[in-house]
Formats: C-alpha cells, structure tokens, sequence
C-alpha cells in the first residue's frame, strides 16, 4: 500500500525514492541517481492567486490541481533571485523544458513565451524544432550542466508526449555515456490526457498556479525509478517490418483506441481548433456515445493473450483490453481498484499495482456503460493478469493506441516486456502506484 503523510505545507504526498534513501537537505552533494526530497522544498504556494481578469478562475488555486483555466501571464525566474536562506549553497539544476504546442488546447505557445529570459531554463518547440535540433538541445544541456547543478528534463504536454520525451532523453544519455538515471524527468500537464502527471504528484492539468514555481517543485522534487516497456510488433505472416517502440504508461486496443483516433482525426483537420479541454474531452465523450450505439466488436475471436508465457483466457464479452503501468488511465479512471474483491472468473491473486514493481496489469472492459461504472467506482475492470511479459495475437485489425497516441494495428504478435527504469521527479500532490522510500524495486 501507499504511504500517504502530509507536509508541513499541508498537502498530502506519498513519500517515493529510488533504492537509496533521499538527502536530508538539499544542499547536500548530487549523489547518483539524482535524488533529492521534496519535503525540504516549500511547494508552490497554497496562496497564489489566478488573476481575475477573466483569464483564469477567481478562486485560491492550490498547487498543482484540477483546473480548465488558463495559465497566468508571468515573468519566469529560475533559478530564483531571493529563495531564503535554506537554499544557501544548493546547486540549483539546469532545467530543460520540452513542450508540445499542440498538446491539449495548444496551450504550450504559452509556456513558451513565459520562459523567454529564465537564465536556467532551456526551452525547446517539440513541433516546430528538427528531431537534430532537438538532439542538439539535450545534447549542449548534459553536457554543459550535469557536472555543475545537474539536469532535469520536464515533457510540458499529454502522456504521449511525455514518453516520446523519455525517448530523447534516453538516447541522450546513450550518446553522451551517461547513466539514465542522472537526468529525472518531469511532467508539465497540459494535455488531454495526463495520467503519469496525475500519478506522480503533478495534478490532471497545468491551471493557474506559477510556472515559476513549478519549474523550483522541478528543481527540488525527489524522484523515483518508474518501469519503463519494451514493445515490440511483429506482423502476421511477414507482411510488413517488426517495430520496436517504448512504453511508459498504457497501450490498449479496442473501443478506447477507436475514439482516441476519431479525436486525433478530427484535431488534424486544419478548421479544428480548440482551446479550452473541456471542449476537447466533450468531443471524447460524443465519439463515446457513437461507438457504444454502432455496437462494433472488435476483440471477438481475433486475440490470443499469453502472460508470462502462460495462455490466459479472455472473456468473450470484453470489447477493450488495456496494458497498465501506471494505475490509472482513461482520464483518471482506476480501473484494477484494489480494495475491490475480485469476482468468480477473474485474477485472484495479485500484488497492489506499482509503477516501479516491474509488473504490468492487463484488464478488460465491455463496453461504455462499463466504462462509465468503473470511472465512478460501482466496480472494477476485469481484471484479466498481471506479469513481467505480455505477449497479443491479433488476427485482425483493431484501434490501438499507445500513451495516448493512436493508430490501426494489422494483424500482429505484440511483446511487451520490461525495458528498464527511468527517473521521474515527484510533485507536491497527491499520488498514486509510487514506490515508498528506500523499496528496492525490480
């Protein structure tokens, strides 16, 4: 179970570390891993104030937590000029700072401009910047700055972003003949989706608490190991070329992915453009409802699943099946729900889901109406399996998609297995699935 303790800032954490113990004070030597605790860092404050100017909410926001309004306008510092005394001596890190501008309601144009100045931040436009510019940028950062204060990453969008960020990050550290786990990532959510942000402490959306102080949450925040995922897809029959790509937080095919492609479809076309996420969940939930009256099947009798190289039997009547590192997914929905008994002709026996544990839980779900009583608690996914290796066979075409991004698969055999860790900095809410301190995942 989590271990949940509230700060003396009054916000509820779970305590997470990688397998050594964190600093007590951050002004201690950056040791390898990076590790740092987050209860020496006051977190952005309980009373910053949006702006009521129409922009944002005329409410207190507190740090890091649901919001559909628009960021503040400010003047980004970092590292900060007056931090107070106990920051005498801390090596503050070079933050780098990877944004989706189309991520969500394109609200990274804003973060973008925002962080024009920030001496200690390097910026870069994941949209409009050349996978070679991109390289560059990580590049020029580890090596200019991980030997002085360090580096931090932060993948400013949506899950999916945060995973192709994780990539570049990954090969980086490859070329540079640095430890991956030297340079922790963070997550700035402002996508559709924001699970990983939402599990580790970040909240479901960037609303109107200060960049700036969340750019020092960045800075100071401990991290953990998180499992990351190896996967792979062979086509039936060599039709086509194997491809290798990584998982992070969910891969999942059937009715889910279908509505997650109509919305990508939909965001493409060059008349779209919406700039609030409610709207953006609302066209979710209309393809909802279109899928759950077209009463399209798509996993009868098209699927074999093998865990851990043991055939599990898939009920006939599930129509979505999802692969889960993260504990929730489908816009904060729990799907396991692990205080739940299990039903007759479900997983019995299995371990509370962890995103360090080096286990991925497989569950399935009918249809909307389904969908619609787990999200609201009335009861679990089925829960299906739980294992270090996945493996699919598709024998037809089927929605899929993978962190959030969507495609068609062919038929396939789809492997996923245990790739390695990479480290994840912890915000200041609350959390879910993280490791506690000084657990020794595997």
């Amino acid at each position: 179970m989590d271990s949940r303790t509230v700060n003396s800032y009054g916000s509820t954490s779970v305590t997470t570390a990688l397998e050594t113990p964190a600093p007590t004070h951050p002004a201690m030597d950056r040791i390898e891993p990076d590790v740092r605790a987050v209860e020496c860092a006051p977190p952005p404050s309980q009373a910053t104030r949006p702006p009521s100017d129409g922009t944002c909410c005329d409410v207190v926001a507190a740090p890091f937590q649901s919001c559909s309004c628009l960021p503040r306008e400010e003047q980004v510092v970092y590292p900060p000029r007056d931090a107070g005394e106990q920051w005498n001596g801390f090596k503050w890190p070079h933050i780098v700072m990877m944004v989706n501008t189309t991520s969500g309601a394109s609200r990274g144009r804003l973060v973008l401009r925002q962080l024009q100045g920030a001496e200690g931040v390097t910026a870069a436009d994941l949209v409009s910047e050349s996978p070679a510019a991109l390289d560059a940028t990580l590049d020029a950062a580890l090596s200019q700055h991980l030997r002085q204060g360090g580096v931090r990453v932060v993948a400013a969008g949506g899950d999916g972003t945060v995973a192709w960020v994780s990539s570049l990050v990954a090969r980086a550290c490859e070329r540079g003949g640095v430890l991956p786990t030297a340079v922790p990532l963070g997550v700035l959510p402002i996508g559709t989706g924001n699970e990983l942000a939402r599990n580790t402490g970040w909240g479901s959306y960037h609303s109107g608490y200060s960049l700036g102080e969340f750019l020092i949450a960045v800075a100071t925040g401990r991290t953990f190991l998180m499992d990351t995922w190896a996967m792979s897809t062979v086509p039936a029959e060599g039709s086509g070329q194997a491809t290798h790509k990584q998982l992070l937080c969910f891969c999942s095919a059937g009715f889910d992915a279908s509505i997650a492609m109509k919305f990508h479809s939909l965001r493409s076309n060059a008349w779209f453009r919406s700039e609030s996420v409610v709207v953006n969940k609302l066209w979710h939930v209309w393809y909802g409802l279109e899928e759950s009256f077209s009463a399209r099947k798509y996993l009868q009798r098209s699927l074999k699943l093998y865990v851990d190289n043991q055939l599990v039997e898939i009920p006939d009547d599930i129509n979505l099946i999802q692969l889960l590192s993260v504990p929730t997914g489908g816009d904060g929905t729990d799907y396991f729900r692990t205080m739940q008994d299990s039903i007759p002709d479900e997983l019995q026996k299995f371990t509370t889901p962890s995103m360090g544990d080096g286990k991925i839980e497989v569950v399935g779900t009918k249809d909307l109406s389904d969908l619609l009583a787990i999200r609201y608690g009335w009861k679990h996914a089925r829960r299906i399996a739980q294992g270090r290796r996945v493996q699919l066979f598709f024998n037809a075409k089927v929605p899929f998609q993978l962190d959030g991004e969507p495609t068609v698969l062919e038929p396939c055999t789809l492997s996923v297995s245990l790739k390695g860790k990479v480290p994840v900095v912890v915000g200041g809410g609350r959390t879910f699935g993280v490791p506690p301190p000084g657990l020794r995942t595997n």
